[in-house]
């Protein structure tokens, strides 16, 4: 290697060194299936847009309570006349000469009155002392608070139902990929075996070929099953709004959370309608349009509001309003404004009407919402029975598996089996442990189901 080439070499050394060392120091997240949903409750995009929402609802409190307390303000106006208004005075204005007794003028007299500047400084106050759209908007106001802040918790329960179903969705996956891994390691065990019982002349070439084929397809099965787990990986990095670049490490298992869990307890659990969160948020959806209808109301109240004004008002031909020769002349006032609506064409009326008609509809959507959450309760408590039958008949068919291709296997390895059979037994016990893992992930699913008519 010439000395040219030596350089090239440790100056790319030098440049890829670090990059190398920042790759292999990659973290790596440890992520229990609680820190997923308290993780998503924090930074998904769902949840960041509810604190939004409350902290737009505490301004709008604000921005009611305002309209009903004293509002001041200030004014300064400044005029530069440059043409004076003129205006015709009649010649009687003149008068008469003392001396002679005639008329000083015989013709209207053009006259211009005022400086060439002015200027004004005040201030103004004024208070409602009754408006029912101002007090009735502020009721409005804190019910709106109240209602996204239900809101908030819903889309919080939303997001970490999100994650725990994504949750159980990559375990599946990663499950699957493991449970193959071991299939796999069994497989080359017995391809091992068999090729040497083979090289011996203790079996058929069609029974090293049959294993072989087993083999080679389980390594496929691994490849496609590694990708959706990866993929399912990405999706709850997605939804609970994790960079999805960052490698995580799913810390919990099914099975664990299942044997943890108390079914007994979910199923006897009283279930209470108007607890339900759902129900709550559209309940306060009537009220909201309540507030409504009243608004519409209270525009035939009359309003009353009282003001004060003071100012300052300065003229001259000079601009020297500020100096010592400059004089100001006050100017103040104080009043009391009553507004009485009279006749409108019952256009008011009309709206109070259409009002009353959204709120109708409000509360028919109350019913049925009510219905729906119960018909749900049901359905889901029957669906969660269901499933775990179907987990303990999955569970007993997976026991069966395991020891039908564990009698297989000793036969075939004592010359009482073929490979066929055995492959058979592989295939039930692949068949089995899918259908477990399924079972098991639809029997935490319909948990999670019920689980969410709780909510409150």
């Amino acid at each position: 290697m010439n000395k040219t080439m030596r350089t090239v070499i440790v100056h790319l050394s030098i440049l890829f060194f670090p990059v190398a060392l920042l790759a292999q120091d990659k973290p790596v997240m440890q992520l229990s299936l609680q820190q997923a949903k308290d993780y998503a409750i924090q930074n998904s995009y769902e949840a960041k847009g509810a604190v939004i929402d409350i902290k737009q609802a505490d301004k709008d409190i604000w921005m009611a309570t305002a309209r009903l307390l004293p509002q001041v303000n200030a004014d300064v106006s400044f005029n530069n006349f440059i043409d004076l208004a003129t205006v015709i005075l009649p010649a009687s204005f003149a008068g008469n000469n003392p001396i002679t007794g005639e008329p000083n003028a015989t013709e209207p007299i053009e006259a211009k009155f005022g400086q060439n500047y002015s200027m004004d400084v005040g201030g103004t106050a004024s208070q409602v002392l009754f408006n029912g759209s101002y007090i009735i908007g502020l009721r409005g106001a804190k019910g709106l608070q109240k209602l996204q802040n239900s809101k908030g918790n819903m889309i919080n329960y939303n997001v970490a139902a999100a994650a725990e179903q994504n949750y159980y969705t990559a375990l599946v996956a990663v499950e699957n990929v493991a449970i193959l891994s071991s299939n796999l390691k069994n497989l080359e065990k017995t391809l091992t075996e068999t090729t040497a019982l083979f090289q011996n002349g203790f079996a058929e070439q069609m029974d090293v070929d049959q294993i072989d084929l087993l083999v080679t397809n389980m390594r496929t099965q691994i490849s496609m099953a590694t990708r959706q787990a990866e993929a399912a990986k990405n999706l709850l990095k997605y939804t609970i709004g994790l960079d999805v670049d960052t490698e995580v490490t799913l810390t919990d298992g099914l099975e664990t959370m299942w044997k943890t869990a108390d079914p007994e307890k979910l199923l006897t659990q009283e279930f209470a309608v108007e607890k339900n969160i759902n129900y709550d948020i559209v309940n306060q959806d009537v009220k909201m349009h309540k507030y409504l209808t009243q608004l519409e109301q209270a525009k035939y109240m009359p309003t009353l509001s009282a003001f004060y004004s003071y100012k300052q008002q300065a003229f001259g031909n000079e601009l020297n309003f500020f100096s010592s020769n400059g004089k100001w002349y006050p100017n103040s006032l104080w009043g009391i404004s009553l507004h009485i609506p009279i006749w409108d064409n019952l256009g008011n009326l009309a709206s109070i009407q259409k009002a009353k008609l959204e709120e109708q509809r409000k509360r028919d959507q109350l019913f049925n919402v009510k219905e729906g959450l119960k018909l749900k309760y049901k359905t889901s408590k029957d669906s969660y029975v269901s499933a775990m039958e179907q987990l303990a008949n999955a569970e007993r068919g997976l026991k069966l598996a395991q020891s039908i291709r564990a009698t297989i296997l000793v036969k075939y390895n004592e010359g009482m089996s073929t490979s066929m059979d055995l492959t058979q037994a592989e295939n039930q016990l692949a068949q089995a442990q899918g259908d477990y893992i399924n079972k098991l992930f639809a029997t935490m699913d319909a948990k999670l189901s019920l689980s969410r008519s709780f909510e409150q």
